[in-house]
């Protein structure tokens, strides 16, 4: 009897290119002679299916752990009273693009994991989705694309600048959603996780501080 591991795999091996070559080669052979295979060439068969099937299954499962999330240097933006905002102010924020040049990122999010010293309480935090409403915790990024995600906002240096800094999250509850985080002036270091369906996690580890009225962030 034939253990349900080499079943499975043998069903599997039907779909995977690997083993249903054998399978194919084994019904045109006993359709073009006529005869079935003995016995041995059977299990020869079934043995090269297996192999054909696992090897195919192993290069399925190296591809989904190839990284295909490539997260870009630091970006900086600065806001003027113009844009009624109530203040000045800058802003730091990354980008993460889809290095596939066939296959869309699904379910892409981007969460603080770590806040040292931690000022919210409230980790892990998902980070807002630059030039998406306030709700959105996840996207899709199409082959070559990219999107930008939020770090914190702070002071830029002018006496109407926003004088805290706030970390742009969305967070829900049963009384809406809160979208930002305020933390006081002090230097932290934060661990962001970015995760896509079927693609391995990426993490990106920054310091935040104020120096001189200015809001700094630098990739560690």
């Amino acid at each position: 009897m034939i253990p349900p591991y080499l079943v499975e795999v043998f069903v599997r091996s039907k779909a995977a290119w690997g083993g249903g070559v054998v399978i194919i080669a084994v019904g045109v052979i006993e359709h073009l002679s006529g005869h079935s295979l003995s016995r041995l060439q059977y299990v020869v068969a079934l043995l090269l299916a297996v192999i054909g099937a696992q090897f195919w299954h192993g290069l399925m499962q190296f591809e989904k752990m190839q990284p295909r999330i490539k997260i870009n240097p630091l970006k900086q933006h600065f806001w003027t009273l113009e844009e009624n905002r109530g203040s000045t102010g800058t802003g730091w924020y990354f980008e993460v693009l889809n290095m596939s040049v066939a296959e869309s990122l699904e379910s892409v999010s981007a969460k603080l994991i770590s806040l040292e010293p931690d000022e919210i309480g409230i980790l892990p935090l998902p980070l807002h989705i630059r030039h998406k409403d306030w709700q959105t915790v996840e996207t899709s990024i199409n082959p070559g694309s990219s999107e930008q995600f939020d770090i914190a906002t702070g002071p830029d240096h002018n006496v109407t600048s926003q004088s805290k800094i706030v970390i742009p999250c969305i967070v829900g509850g049963d009384r809406g959603y809160v979208n930002a985080a305020p933390i006081p002036a002090a230097r932290y270091r934060l661990t962001i996780r970015v995760t896509a369906k079927n693609c391995s996690q990426q993490d990106l580890s920054v310091d935040l501080w104020i120096e001189d009225n200015f809001l700094r962030c630098e990739a560690r």
